[in-house]
């Protein structure tokens, strides 16, 4: 790849060249020759999830870059490549540029050649909503805020091609932290090697091993104040003494019941039978079945103090149960675990969990994106859908105390409720994607 860069550049060093998915989630390596620009196409089914996951893979990556987003459904298979709507296709590109990257939308053309002239209304209405939200999105960075490890190395040593894409594990695992509202960024090692200070908390996915320099980095982090989420059988195992792992044994997959929001909730997972040290607090407990008189005497989390920070794990595979079979107990249970880490926010979302978050800065401005991920979009045997209901009354409370919150692209300011140092921002309906503008004093 890099001998054809540099010949390219060689003969006309104005050109700009890129090879797809290059240093992306299928290549999570440093940049290491002359692309000009990163670039990818995303998966045409799930493409709102997908979009979310691809965008934060190639966003920390320090190049411009841009993802395409397919304006019709194809699984592959028997279905019939018939188009998106333009909800469905906005869905997708606010994930995108709202992570400060460009959109683009792949339509094929005739066997002769010639483009289709009635997709001309759907292409100008995405021009427009897209070209509408670049000034507050287009080559914006992420505000450090939750940190998911991308654990390239665990991961490599599962697969027998070189580049096979990111598991869906992983990208589960984003979701359940997107579907809670938290504005995550996915780095890879090299991203997060000696910046961990910045972020006020780190997830560690399902993994077999880490590098050991990258742990002894991350127990410093703990210990320096940070707060540090285990996901995963595995996973804490790396971790066990910081964790006050005292023994442990492994069960193979099976189901079983966790608990969260007062509600139980199955999953089918591996999980760790974890006895912990006395300074090691119990979070939850499995069971045996749907009913709370059935607590089985093993711990499903927990919490403990280390240094002036705080770790807690999840002892099963959370990532791939939410993979596998989605649930509000699952995506509430990885909440109360964030809980007990008590990491610091700078926004927080509540209203609906059907809202996803992003912290951007942007030429010295503070814009929080909102995007509403209702719709069908995760049920592939749909084509496509033509209606997203609105999200209404989504409550923003942002620390300190700015002197304006801008409602872009509308340029509205919007009604301000200040109270113990924080200010809190109601929005009465979010359509698609919403961008607030924090104003400093």
């Amino acid at each position: 790849m890099g001998k054809y860069i540099d010949a390219i550049h060689a003969y006309d060093p104005k050109f700009q060249i890129t090879s797809n998915w290059s240093y992306s989630s299928h290549m999570p390596e440093p940049v290491l020759n002359n692309v000009d620009y990163l670039s990818g196409d995303v998966t045409p089914q799930d493409g709102v999830y997908r979009s979310a996951f691809e965008a934060r893979a190639l966003a920390p990556q320090g190049k411009p870059w841009d993802l395409m987003s397919w304006g019709f459904s194809w699984n592959g298979a028997k279905m019939p490549m018939s188009n998106k709507s333009a909800i469905q296709l906005k869905q997708e590109a606010a994930e995108v540029i709202a992570m400060g990257g460009g959109i683009q939308f792949y339509y094929t053309q005739n066997r002769d050649l010639s483009l289709k002239p009635w997709l001309a209304d759907i292409l100008k209405e995405l021009g427009d909503f897209a070209r509408a939200r670049q000034p507050f999105t287009h080559k914006s960075t992420a505000i450090p805020q939750v940190a998911l490890l991308f654990p390239t190395r665990s991961y490599r040593k599962q697969f027998s091609a070189p580049f096979p894409g990111a598991p869906a594990k992983l990208q589960a695992t984003l979701y359940t932290l997107l579907d809670n509202q938290l504005p995550v960024e996915l780095l890879m090692e090299h991203h997060l090697t000696g910046r961990m200070q910045q972020y006020k908390m780190i997830v560690i996915p399902e993994c077999q091993e880490l590098e050991p320099a990258l742990v002894d980095e991350l127990r410093n982090y703990v210990k320096n104040g940070g707060k540090l989420l285990t996901i995963g059988a595995e996973t804490a195992k790396i971790f066990a003494s910081e964790l006050g792992i005292a023994s442990s044994e492994k069960k193979e997959e099976d189901i079983a019941f966790i608990s969260a929001a007062g509600r139980l909730g199955g999953i089918r997972s591996p999980r760790l039978n974890a006895n912990l040290t006395p300074d090691a607090k119990a979070l939850s407990h499995f069971y045996r079945s749907n009913d709370y008189v059935d607590r089985l005497d093993e711990v499903a989390a927990s919490v403990r103090n280390l240094g002036k920070g705080r770790i807690a794990a999840v002892y099963f595979d959370a990532g791939s149960a939410y993979a596998d079979y989605k649930s509000p107990a699952l995506r509430d249970f990885i909440a109360s675990a964030v809980e007990a880490l008590q990491p610091e926010r700078k926004v927080e979302v509540k209203g609906s969990h059907l809202v996803h978050v992003a912290l951007n800065e942007l030429k010295g401005r503070t814009l929080i994106n909102l995007i509403n991920i209702a719709g069908e979009h995760t049920n592939r045997a749909a084509i496509g859908y033509d209606q997203v209901p609105p999200l209404t009354d989504i409550r923003v409370h942002i620390k300190g105390k700015p002197a304006r919150v801008r409602l872009q692209p509308e340029g509205k300011d919007l009604p301000l409720r200040y109270a113990n140092g924080i200010t809190t921002v109601t929005l009465p309906k979010v359509e698609i994607h919403s961008i607030l503008e924090v104003i400093d004093p």
